[in-house]
């Protein structure tokens, strides 16, 4: 999923109130990450990655400058959105 500054514009929500969707697509038995984009309009990027267990989500973001728990984890960078999702992409679908 990906926030982009105008989606917060638009629908006047907070950065800080939509963290939890994260945990959302988890509840469907197919999906085992979850990924949440949200672009702040410093350019700042704000990735969230969620699992069931079964793919360490820290070692993951750990490879992005971020770190957390096997199941949750996160990091931010300034990178180019579209660069660091198709990378994000790729690396998480290389561990599934």
């Amino acid at each position: 999923m990906i926030l982009l500054v105008e989606d917060f514009e638009i629908t006047g929500a907070a950065f800080e109130e939509v963290e939890a969707i994260v945990n959302i697509p988890l509840k469907a038995i197919e999906v085992e990450v979850s990924i949440l984009v949200r672009q702040k309009s410093t350019g700042e990027i704000f990735c969230s990655l969620r699992s069931k267990g079964e793919v360490n989500v820290s070692r993951i973001a750990q490879k992005f400058g971020g770190g957390g728990h096997v199941t949750a984890a996160g990091f931010r960078c300034f990178d180019d959105l579209n660069k660091v999702v198709n990378k994000l992409l790729k690396y998480v679908e290389s561990k599934l």
